[in-house]
């Protein structure tokens, strides 16, 4: 069966003025070798969007590539109207892959959220009142600021993770990207941090990408669906007979 291609971005439509990222006719790769094209695509202020694909379609080229970490081969990836570039970055919160911290790592939980204001508060300059309010806060939106003195490498895996997110958020950003945040978590752990991320989403308005291999969860939370293998095969709703049909054919699953 041919791969099939589908984009309801009409159905999800927002005010021009709320979109925050646009890829116009992007190609990514690596080397001369390219693993993404044709990627026209929107990210709009207050979209929780999950991205799904087949191992080596290029999902966590897709990210890299928002954080200006790869240059697009051809095309123009623009926030809020300007090239992504280092300084916009600043805008971004990250959370990465698999962050474990030992027992002995010797960081408490408000220092290690206080480095994601690094970049604002810039090199070899001391953090400000406003910096620690940030941490208070973003602390306090993941609910763990009562561990906020405790030694990070003390907590869980779970709570680990809760504090990677908190380092995100200190920096006030306007989106939030997130590359397999469960993966080395728990079944219990995986749905703590999953519903925490649908709180901020919720409660505090928090846009949010993010790339994960359960198909099952990412279609439970997620608002906004997209299926990446070489190019957008589909941009839509998570739950519709059409994802059912493009999903299997992605990932090569006979119905």
């Amino acid at each position: 069966m041919a791969k099939q291609e589908h984009n309801s971005n009409q159905e999800l439509s927002m005010n021009p003025e709320e979109e925050l990222i646009r890829f116009e006719n992007v190609k990514l790769g690596y080397n001369q070798r390219p693993i993404l094209h044709g990627i026209n695509f929107k990210i709009r202020k207050g979209d929780y969007i999950g991205i799904i694909g087949p191992n080596g379609c290029g999902k966590s080229t897709f990210l890299k590539s928002i954080l200006n970490l790869i240059v697009p081969m051809e095309g123009t990836i623009r926030m809020q109207g300007k090239k992504i570039n280092r300084q916009i970055r600043n805008q971004l919160g990250y959370v990465p892959q698999d962050t474990k911290f030992s027992k002995e790592f010797p960081l408490s939980v408000s220092e290690a959220v206080l480095q994601g204001r690094y970049g604002i508060i810039g090199i070899l300059k001391r953090p400000k009142k406003e910096d620690f309010e940030a941490v208070r806060l973003a602390l306090h939106k993941v609910h763990m600021g009562k561990y906020a003195k405790r030694p990070i490498g003390h907590l869980s895996g779970g709570e680990q993770q809760k504090v990677m997110i908190a380092r995100a958020l200190a920096r006030n950003p306007d989106i939030i990207l997130m590359d397999e945040p469960t993966s080395a978590l728990d079944y219990q752990m995986t749905q703590s941090v999953f519903t925490l991320i649908e709180e901020l989403h919720d409660k505090y308005g928090l846009t949010v990408l993010m790339v994960h291999h359960d198909i099952t969860l990412i279609r439970k939370h997620a608002r906004r669906l997209v299926v990446l293998d070489g190019t957008i095969r589909y941009d839509g709703s998570p739950n519709t007979p059409i994802a059912d049909e493009i999903i299997a054919t992605a990932y090569n699953v006979s119905k």
